[in-house]
Formats: C-alpha cells, structure tokens, sequence
C-alpha cells in the first residue's frame, strides 16, 4: 500500500523544541530521518535515531563538512554526520532504504557518487 512520511530539515528543533519527535507520536505517518539536517540541529545522531527508531523508515543521506552546512558536501563517510554509523543503524534496526542526497559539489558528480555509493554499500 501506499504510505505516507515526513522528512525534517533543523528548523524542527529551534528553540530547543522536537516538532519530530511531536508529529510522529500524534499521528501516523512515516519518518524519512535526514542525518545532516539533525546534525545541522546540533544532535547526537545515532542517539536521536536511536530514540525514535519506531517511526524511521529511510534514512536520508546527505555528509556535512565539518566547516557547516554552507560548504561543499564531503564523499558520504569523511564528513561529520557519522553516516557509517548511521547506515549500520539502518541495517541492524530492518530499515529497508537510504537515499543520498548532494547539493554542493567540489568534485565531479561521478566521482562524488562512485565514492560515496561505494561507501554507503560498504556499510550495509
């Protein structure tokens, strides 16, 4: 069947509130888990999806330099999102999906993917 979900960016937790955490136990829709938006939002991640691992049915995947979300997207591992762990927490918790996501490029498209899918498959 069809399903429904949400997929959070930082604003969620502004001012130290979890809309996340909140839209999730009130209704019933899905959680597509954004680990640079939550790192953007100054969490732990594995912690955070640790705690909502009922409601996350894809992880979406998307590396953050350590300079912040305004520089280039590092190859998914050698940044700050703990995407490894992320993708091992998918893994062990039955989660079916990952989706990479890339905005801001200093390296050819091809070579960011190859390196960053190779990665990603390594982890799972």
């Amino acid at each position: 069947g069809f399903e429904t979900g949400y997929h959070n960016h930082a604003f969620e937790f502004e001012r130290g509130e979890d809309f996340v955490k909140e839209l999730m136990e009130k209704t019933d829709i899905s959680w597509e888990a954004d680990i640079f938006w939550l790192k953007a939002a100054n969490l732990n991640v594995l912690d955070y999806l640790e705690q909502m691992k009922k409601y996350v049915y894809l992880l979406h995947i998307k590396e953050m330099a350590a300079e912040g979300v305004s520089a280039p997207n590092p190859v998914v591992g050698s940044g700050v999102v703990r995407a490894g762990e992320a993708l091992a927490f998918g893994k062990r918790n039955g989660i079916e999906w990952a989706v990479l996501e890339v905005e801001n490029l200093d390296m050819p498209e091809d070579e960011y993917l190859k390196k960053s899918f190779d990665f990603m498959n390594a982890c799972i």
